[in-house]
């Protein structure tokens, strides 16, 4: 599982935040706004394409 810190008022590019990004392998398991700052958690899913 892995968490992003992005600022909700830039765009996100995945490859600043995951090497190899794949938006296809990830699921988005839980977003958290607050002042600034979006917390962002993923799930790595398996077995992908198998």
């Amino acid at each position: 599982m892995y968490l992003t810190l992005a600022h909700p008022d830039k765009p996100v590019i995945g490859d600043a935040w995951f090497p190899a990004w794949d938006p296809a392998r990830w699921t988005e398991v839980e977003r958290r706004k607050s002042p600034g700052l979006e917390f962002i958690t993923y799930d790595r899913r398996v077995n992908i394409g198998r």
